[in-house]
């Protein structure tokens, strides 16, 4: 039981990271169509469609960054910004995510631990960009407890 646990834990990482799935352009390109779906409507339920539009941009040019100044600055302009981006973790990582392979550091301001009681997790967040260092693929956002939305746990 434990080893299936494990086993779908993986492959649940992996399709929400984009490491299973076709490349493509667009909204969410390293996802999965029924996952991008998924999240678009989720974003348009909770008000962030804007946002989510704009954090999927910062993740497709950090996908594709090759180390050249104009990239560098595309993706600089972004701080400061508020976008969404679905992502997700497991136990032991405190608030940290990962979407489609880019690693999020997440600040909250109060201190809290927004992971939920489980193994592994999904969950969407809408914050504030507060640094983007492109050659490690990190994003660090400052998210809030009312914008940490579980979308599911496992």
């Amino acid at each position: 039981m434990k080893t299936a646990l494990a086993v779908f834990a993986v492959v649940a990482m992996l399709a929400a990271s984009g490491g299973c799935a076709p490349a493509r352009r667009g909204i969410a390109a390293g996802l999965p169509e029924n996952l991008a779906r998924m999240h678009a409507t989720a974003a348009g339920q909770l008000g962030w469609t804007e946002e989510y539009q704009r954090g999927n941009e910062i993740i497709a040019l950090l996908r594709r960054f090759h180390h050249n100044e104009r990239t560098a600055a595309d993706i600089e302009a972004f701080r400061g910004e508020t976008v969404a981006i679905v992502g997700v973790s497991h136990h032991g990582v405190q608030n940290d995510l990962w979407s489609q392979g880019i690693y999020m550091r997440i600040v909250n301001p109060e201190g809290k631990d927004l992971r939920p009681q489980s193994v592994y997790w999904s969950v969407f967040v809408r914050g504030k960009v507060l640094e983007i260092l492109t050659e490690n693929r990190l994003i660090i956002l400052e998210v809030t407890e009312k914008n940490w939305q579980v979308l599911w746990t496992g």
